[in-house]
């Protein structure tokens, strides 16, 4: 995983949001990445807790509701 990533858990599992399938629920359970991505994320109402659906991809990046 790289080290700029967010880690959610999903089914009990950790796994990296960028490898999350469109569809799929999940709860971010830490933050990877230093403090740009944190306040970026952070903006967005993205924190530790928050539970997500992926909802599509957009080239490098994901849609989340």
């Amino acid at each position: 995983m790289r080290s700029s990533e967010s880690l959610l858990l999903v089914d009990g599992e950790p796994q990296p949001l960028a490898q999350l399938p469109v569809g799929r629920h999940a709860r971010i359970v830490e933050i990877r990445g230093g403090r740009q991505l944190t306040r970026r994320l952070l903006a967005l109402g993205l924190r530790v807790g928050v539970e997500l659906d992926l909802l599509h991809r957009r080239g490098r990046g994901v849609v989340v509701g």
